[in-house]
């Protein structure tokens, strides 16, 4: 029985996927007209590919050479014009170089699992998201409470909408997996059962 919260959402739903196929159709209209004769005529042919994960990585690609040459600016600011312990800068200084590291190796995991269905690329993707997240939470909320550090504005800003973008990467990421997950099951077992008859 349809309730009227689960027909609101059912049109909302509805509404969504309507306002993402039309934007897509605007604005890569080359592209929707490949995959949508597919998506007609081949069921085991849809795009599982997840767009708001896509978007997140997207907007992290652009905002990781700004966050990585800002952060170590402040950093170089802070070790030569106070006075911190060498605990701190030990930390800060640690943790701004596994982030640059890490972050290109976490997009491109994030970016090939999505585009081309690899679970384990996903995963991985997965794995180092939660790992600078804890890089990040530290970076923008607890420097001040290791070794007498602080944090600047720029830190506290820019960790923020990091931390918002990687928040959001793991729901859509977790998500993201699931769903290539459950299609690549049923691929297999049409595929099994075919084979068998």
């Amino acid at each position: 029985m349809l309730t009227p919260w689960r027909l609101f959402k059912k049109s909302m739903k509805e509404q969504w996927h309507l306002f993402l196929d039309q934007s897509t159709a605007f604005l890569f209209p080359t592209y929707y007209n490949k995959v949508t004769p597919l998506k007609q005529t081949f069921v085991s042919q849809d795009i599982v590919a997840n767009l708001p994960f896509q978007m997140m990585l997207y907007y992290s690609a652009l905002l990781y050479p700004f966050f990585s040459v800002g952060g170590l600016l402040v950093t170089f600011w802070k070790v030569f014009s106070f006075k911190c312990s060498v605990w701190h800068t030990l930390m800060i200084g640690s943790f701004y170089g596994m982030f640059i590291i890490i972050e290109p190796f976490r997009l491109w995991l994030g970016y090939d699992g999505n585009l081309n269905e690899k679970v384990p690329n996903l995963s991985g993707c997965f794995l180092l998201s939660m790992w600078q997240f804890g890089i990040i939470t530290y970076l923008g909320a607890l420097q001040h409470r290791t070794g007498g550090g602080f944090y600047s504005p720029y830190e506290h800003g820019m960790c923020f909408i990091v931390f918002m973008l990687l928040i959001s990467q793991m729901v859509f990421g977790y998500k993201a997996a699931k769903r290539i997950m459950n299609t690549q099951t049923v691929g297999f077992y049409m595929t099994f059962d075919a084979v068998l008859q």
